[in-house]
């Protein structure tokens, strides 16, 4: 078994086994990455926004994950502050992929237009 990498990320190994020749090729020319769990995230640096003073006739931008029934929430949810608080709504954003951020520069369009978010899964 060899351990090594150069190119892999900090934090990673790549590991190759000698596989049977039994096995068929595919599977012997199959790489393992392992992750190494005692290695530190990376160093990241997030601010959050300042605090609204009110939500009083602010524009509100609405974004879904795409799973089912995201977007009923937050229709819902974005009308009980439209009718108590005279915000404006601007139409609904997806990300389309439950399970990965945002697209590049979609945050940033619906900053643009809002001035504050909100987020919500379905299911």
């Amino acid at each position: 078994m060899r351990i090594s990498n150069p190119h892999a990320k900090p934090g990673t190994k790549s590991v190759q086994q000698r596989i049977p020749e039994s096995t068929s090729a595919t599977r012997r020319n199959q790489t393992l990455q392992l992750y190494d769990p005692t290695v530190p995230p990376p160093e990241r640096h997030f601010a959050r926004a300042p605090a609204l003073d009110t939500i009083e006739g602010k524009t509100i931008g609405l974004l879904t994950n795409g799973k089912v029934n995201g977007d009923v929430l937050l229709i819902e949810t974005a009308a009980l502050f439209a009718a108590r608080n005279n915000c404006t709504v601007i139409p609904l954003f997806s990300k389309n992929n439950a399970s990965a951020p945002a697209p590049e520069g979609k945050l940033d369009e619906i900053a643009e237009q809002a001035d504050f978010l909100i987020t919500a899964m379905g299911d």
